[in-house]
């Protein structure tokens, strides 16, 4: 058992039932030592994030097409995206002024 009485995996309530999920493969397997605990906090922190962010954006596309944030998306090389304005006229038929 590692230092700490966990291990890479989460428990959570769903419809009254603890399910439990493993944060990496293996993680139920894996104990949470103090050589690895800050891989086990980035990795909770991370899955509760993304369980927020899912249900955001979830809600955020039942009021607008999410294809509109597109102009504001990282790139993969980490260079913003950043739209012209031409080009957003363009991809959304607006008329420059």
């Amino acid at each position: 058992m590692g230092v700490f009485d966990e291990t890479f995996s989460v428990t959570e309530d769903c419809f009254s039932e603890h399910v439990v999920v493993e944060l990496m493969p293996g993680g139920t397997a894996q104990d949470v030592t103090e050589v690895n605990k800050e891989e086990y906090v980035d990795l909770v922190v991370a899955h509760r994030i993304a369980e927020q962010f899912r249900a955001f954006m979830e809600g955020l596309g039942d009021m607008l097409p999410l294809d509109l944030l597109r102009v504001f998306m990282i790139e993969k090389s980490g260079s913003p995206n950043v739209a012209t304005r031409a080009s957003i006229a363009s991809t959304y038929a607006v008329r420059e002024p």
